[in-house]
């Protein structure tokens, strides 16, 4: 026996207990699953309500088509049914949102996913290189989400007078600023740009 090293028998024994402890350890990466079906649940919510609000969304054009409506209350019904048309929108935008949250934590934390690999459609939203890709991806779509969030308030905003007008202009220009912003380290190919040389 060499002075200064355990016995082969307690080297054995360490090595099996950092075995089965790494073996544990990269096994966790399988709770990402949990994740993974709450947000196909959450999204499979977000697209049921945005299908209640297109319905919703229908029955007010219905309303809008009475030929016994009023000028001022036509321009109002008219808002209403903008402003439906685009809840409607943002919510299956976000139900897309976590659809593609859950796609990429699953190929980032899980497996690849097979049935995606021959798909055009995977080409484009689901070749996620690392956590960093998946969050700039997420980061535009959320700064999408805002934008239609912004203009559906804008369109409830009376503007009165000047200053209410410049306001709403600003607010605008942030949106325009924000949109470059996201788009401007975009590739060629966009937001479904994949890894060099696909």
């Amino acid at each position: 026996m060499t002075p200064g090293r355990p016995p082969e028998g307690r080297r054995g024994r360490t090595a099996g207990l950092e075995a089965t402890f790494e073996r544990a350890l990269w096994s966790g990466r399988l709770l990402v699953v949990v994740a993974v079906v709450v947000t196909v649940l959450l999204a499979v919510a977000a697209l049921a309500l945005a299908t209640l609000d297109a319905v919703y969304t229908a029955r007010l054009l219905g309303s809008y088509t009475d030929p016994g409506l009023a000028g001022d209350a036509r321009d109002g019904l008219r808002t209403q049914v903008v402003t439906a048309i685009v809840k409607s929108l943002d919510g299956y935008l976000i139900a897309g949102l976590l659809l593609i949250v859950a796609l990429g934590l699953y190929e980032l934390f899980v497996n690849p996913i097979d049935r995606a690999a021959g798909s055009s459609a995977a080409r484009r939203l689901l070749q996620v290189r690392d956590l960093e890709d998946l969050k700039q991806r997420v980061a535009k779509l959320v700064v999408l989400v805002l934008v239609v969030e912004f203009f559906q308030q804008a369109l409830r905003v009376p503007v009165r007078g000047s200053l209410e007008l410049l306001w709403l202009g600003l607010g605008i220009l942030v949106v325009a600023v924000a949109l470059w912003f996201t788009g401007r380290h975009e590739g060629p190919k966009g937001l479904g740009a994949g890894p060099p040389g696909v």
